[in-house]
């Protein structure tokens, strides 16, 4: 898979093409890795099958995916595939969503449809294939197959090595001049195609060349080549005649064959061909130029180790921030708006409307107080009332009324005490039913006791009643509580 990112841009993109064909993919990303201190993925090439003029929303999202930046420390897509070295990994739509690297990617997955997306790690980088439908065939076989057939059709458009190295170092290259000037140094017959039904004498006649006599040829064609001057020097002269040649042996046969003038052209390389070299080696450099530059962008944006704290440190407060006015908006009456603004001007005025209604209430809990502590020395007094009755008065009954008492209802303390043997909760139960006989009477509370005179049980009950209306008789109540109690007493 590494052979595809060293393609020229020309190769990479008709592979790519054909790859989306036979695939049926949405799209294809090639995400080159740069290594440390960068340590991340950046898009080399990326392919969307659209073919309307108009750009989509899909195809905007995509070309602003491929100029994201993914690092690959931290777990996510892509480069999960080239991290843990996986040659193959298969995501689905419920696998893919929580592991994108951003809110962009993850929009452009929805807009384009894409149901299953495959990485394919490297050590190059990472290839991206996007289809709608779960693939049908093994993606991987088949990329290699494509793989394969890519190269052998470069390898057919392209010139072999051993060709291109014996061309460019041929004597009819530029570098060199032509090989009649070399002629002049060595000359030889111009050996005529032996006839076939040639005698097998007259074969054997011919002198071959040896070892030797080539390398001495060799050497004095090179030494020729390095003392005669530069061919692109405008003062040397072009038409002085060739120098005379050396001494030579009378050797017959030679590695080197005569050049005629007719043929003293120089075949170069083709304008075309010197075109495309060129225009490959800018976009080269380009290329790196560009690279470079993403790096230092990238080494320039990431933050130091203190301003991680400090990030980390701001978003923790402001995360407890937040839960705090969620806390007080929770507080709050229904009703309330929600904004900060409100919800701290709101949460003042409920504060002060607790503080008062708190005064308030501590105001009637000290009255109610006052009322009970008052209670309870009216029982005491009863109490103390009832020890201090003669013996001979064996049922006592008090009222009194109470300074509370308004035009319309009246409060009443009915105190009985009854000495002698007998049970509180019988006379308890006999006042109650006589106070139901009475009409527009209510019993408001009732305090009992029962303690010890002289060694004689004495039983104590005070009563807190509201009579409504003026049409009540206070004698004749306390006659018919009197006869009540003692009643219970016998």
């Amino acid at each position: 898979m590494d052979s595809i990112f060293l393609l020229d841009d020309g190769h990479r993109a008709s592979f790519l093409r054909q790859m989306m064909q036979s695939l049926d993919c949405v799209y294809i990303c090639l995400w080159s890795y740069l290594p440390p201190p960068s340590n991340c993925l950046l898009a080399l090439d990326g392919l969307y099958g659209e073919t309307s003029n108009q750009p989509s929303l899909a195809r905007q999202l995509f070309n602003v995916y491929l100029e994201s930046v993914t690092y690959v420390d931290i777990g996510r897509i892509p480069g999960l595939a080239f991290k843990n070295n996986i040659p193959y990994m298969e995501l689905k739509l419920h696998d893919f969503q929580r592991l994108v690297s951003g809110e962009v990617q993850l929009q452009f997955y929805r807009e384009a449809g894409i149901k299953t997306i495959v990485f394919v790690g490297c050590a190059a980088g990472e290839i991206e294939l996007g289809m709608t439908n779960d693939p049908q065939t093994d993606l991987l076989k088949e990329m290699n197959n494509l793989i394969s057939l890519q190269a052998a059709a470069i390898a057919l458009d392209r010139p072999s090595s051993s060709s291109s190295s014996l061309h460019s170092l041929s004597v009819d290259s530029p570098e060199y001049p032509p090989r009649s000037y070399l002629s002049s140094f060595v000359q030889e017959p111009i050996q005529q195609p032996l006839d076939a039904k040639q005698p097998l004498s007259q074969i054997r006649s011919v002198q071959l060349p040896t070892i030797e006599s080539e390398d001495a040829a060799m050497t004095k064609a090179i030494l020729a080549v390095l003392s005669s001057p530069s061919n692109s020097s405008s003062s040397a002269p072009q038409n002085l005649p060739p120098p005379p040649p050396p001494p030579i042996s009378n050797r017959s046969t030679t590695a080197f064959t005569r050049y005629g003038a007719s043929s003293s052209g120089v075949r170069g390389i083709p304008p075309v061909q010197r075109q495309n070299k060129f225009k490959r080696a800018v976009l080269f450099f380009r290329n790196l130029n560009m690279r470079r530059r993403q790096e230092l962008e990238v080494q320039e944006n990431r933050p130091s180790v203190t301003q991680l704290h400090h990030m980390i440190s701001e978003r923790r407060r402001r995360e407890k921030l937040n839960q705090s006015f969620h806390i007080l908006r929770s507080l709050l009456p229904l009703g309330s708006k929600k904004d900060k603004a409100s919800v701290l001007s709101s949460t003042t005025e409920y504060l002060s409307s607790l503080k008062s209604e708190m005064v308030e209430l501590v105001k009637k809990n000290q009255m109610l107080e006052s009322q009970l502590s008052g209670r309870k020395s009216e029982a005491r007094t009863v109490d103390i009332h009832v020890g201090s009755s003669s013996t001979a008065e064996r049922v006592n009954v008090e009222i009194t009324e109470v300074s509370s008492s308004t035009s319309e209802a009246r409060f009443l303390d009915l105190r009985v005490s009854v000495r002698g043997e007998s049970r509180l909760l019988d006379l308890i139960t006999r006042l109650i039913g006589y106070l139901k006989q009475q009409r527009n009477l209510s019993l408001l509370s009732l305090e009992s006791n029962t303690s010890m005179s002289g060694g004689v049980q004495v039983h104590g009950v005070m009563m807190r009643l509201k009579i409504e209306g003026d049409e009540f008789d206070d004698s004749g109540f306390e006659e018919g509580v009197r006869r009540v109690a003692d009643d219970q007493a016998h």
